[in-house]
């Protein structure tokens, strides 16, 4: 599971909580088949036109399998605002192959606000489940803003379940031979490194910003997030240092053996490697 803070407008943007400080890397693996039904109502869902996903607004107790473990919470999102977030997603499914959404995701919980043990979050996943708070374009949840946030919770878990296809030691390469990770996305909180903002200070490192040190699986997610928010002729970062441009041939190609091609408007290709 992870936890993502709100948009850049504030000082610590959109930072990823992993949680390996409470659930082991092995563990969390464990947990993405174990999906139950609960929380998916009928009467506050409806089955997306593209991936045969359920996407939901309901705001209970119940939308969270783990909610007492993880003390998490949400409001629901009403009106104008709700329905902008279901087509922000609708349109953001219109990039994978149907046969990968079946197998991958089962739910993405649209609501207002989105809590965990006290942390105000703009998104998170959970097994086969995102979810994604949408607090309005003036507070920054712009539709380019959620639909990145959507990509970067999916790309954990695409990432997890397809594990063969991402290559770690290669990712590793990328770095310079000194760099370590750190902690993951809570020391990355505590210790007051987990800004995501982009600065050329980090690109020039090989990181899309500060909080892609914290793990590799948030460096991951900002570089995919990036890549999903940008077409290909407006992705000046990844030209700023070899080490972006070897994550950014890394992350294509693991998409590639999904079926998907992250420069493409929509998918494209037909069926998931095997």
């Amino acid at each position: 599971m992870h936890i993502r803070l709100f948009p850049s407008i504030l000082p610590i943007a959109a930072v990823t909580v992993a949680l390996f400080g409470i659930l082991l890397p092995s563990q969390l693996h464990a947990t993405q088949d174990a999906d139950p039904e609960t929380g998916i109502d009928p009467a506050s869902c409806r089955v997306a036109p593209y991936g045969k996903v359920s996407l939901c607004w309901n705001a209970d107790e119940a939308i969270f399998p783990r909610a007492k473990q993880f003390a998490m919470s949400a409001t629901p999102l009403e009106g104008e605002e709700r329905e902008r977030a279901l087509k922000i997603v609708d349109a953001a499914l219109l990039r994978y192959p149907p046969s990968l959404l079946e197998q991958s995701l089962k739910a993405v919980f649209v609501v207002d606000t989105l809590n965990f043990r006290g942390i105000s979050a703009s998104g998170t996943y959970d097994g086969k489940r995102v979810y994604l708070a949408n607090r309005g374009v003036k507070k920054g949840f712009t539709d380019e803003w959620i639909s990145g946030v959507f990509h970067s919770e999916f790309s954990s878990i695409l990432m997890w379940r397809y594990s063969k296809f991402f290559d770690k030691a290669a990712w590793q390469a990328c770095n310079s031979p000194e760099f370590t990770y750190g902690g993951g996305g809570v020391d990355a909180v505590k210790n007051g490194t987990a800004r995501t903002t982009p600065a050329e200070e980090w690109w020039k490192k090989g990181f899309i910003s500060q909080y892609g040190t914290a793990s590799m699986e948030e460096d991951f997610n900002q570089v995919v997030k990036y890549m999903f928010t940008h077409s290909v002729s407006d992705r000046p970062i990844l030209a700023v240092s070899t080490q972006l441009q070897q994550k950014a041939v890394l992350t294509k190609d693991f998409y590639r053996k999904l079926g998907v091609d992250i420069d493409a408007l929509a998918n494209t290709n037909v069926e998931p490697a095997k």
